[in-house]
C-alpha cells in the first residue's frame, strides 16, 4: 500500500467524504435545509454550467388531479432538439422525505444537453407532511400531463417518454 492510500481508499476521496455533511434523516426538515444550502453553495462555485447555453430552462406549474395542488416542475429544453423531441419525466432523490428541483438541477441539464431529450423534473411533495400516496400521485399526474396536454406546449413526442430518477426518485 502506498503512502497515497488509506486502507486501500485514496487520500483525496477520504478528503472529500469527510467535508460531507452529517445528515440525520430522522429530522427531514433539517436534512432539507442542509441539502438546500449545499446545493446552492455548489451551484455558487459551479458558476454557468458548460451546457447552459445549449438550453432553455423554465419553471412550471404541472396541473394534478382534482383536489391536489399543481405540482412545481423545472423544464429542461435544448436548444437543439428534434421536433417534436424525446423526453424525460425525472423525479429527484432524497429518501421520500428531502430533495427538490435544486438537487437534481445539475444532473438535469447535463442529461438534456448530451441527449437532446426535453427533461421535465417534478418537485413532488415530500412525506411526513405529505404522506404516501402524495408523492406518488404527484409525479403520475406529472408523467400523464407530459405525455398528453403538456405534449404540444412543450415540443413533445407522446410516444416518446420515459420516466427516470435518482433514489426515491427512481422508486417512484
Amino acid at each position: 500500500m502506498s503512502e497515497h492510500d488509506l486502507h486501500g481508499i485514496d487520500r483525496e476521496l477520504l478528503e472529500s467524504a469527510g467535508m460531507q455533511p452529517v445528515v440525520d434523516y430522522s429530522d427531514p426538515k433539517s436534512v432539507r435545509t442542509t441539502l438546500r444550502r449545499g446545493f446552492r453553495l455548489a451551484r455558487a462555485l459551479r458558476g454557468a454550467g458548460p451546457h447552459d447555453a445549449a438550453l432553455e430552462v423554465a419553471e412550471r406549474a404541472v396541473p394534478t388531479r382534482e383536489g391536489s395542488p399543481d405540482v412545481p416542475a423545472r423544464v429542461y429544453r435544448p436548444v437543439r432538439r428534434a421536433d417534436p423531441a424525446p423526453a424525460l419525466v425525472f423525479f429527484h432523490g432524497g429518501a421520500f422525505t428531502a430533495g427538490d428541483l435544486e438537487t437534481e438541477d445539475a444532473r438535469c441539464r447535463e442529461i438534456a444537453a448530451r441527449t437532446g431529450v426535453v427533461v421535465v423534473s417534478v418537485d413532488y411533495r415530500l412525506a411526513p407532511e405529505h404522506p404516501y400516496p402524495a408523492g406518488f400521485h404527484d409525479c403520475y399526474d406529472a408523467l400523464v400531463w407530459v405525455a398528453g396536454a403538456g405534449a404540444a406546449e412543450l415540443g413533445i413526442d407522446p410516444a416518446r417518454v420515459v420516466v427516470g430518477g435518482s433514489s426515491a426518485g427512481g422508486a417512484l
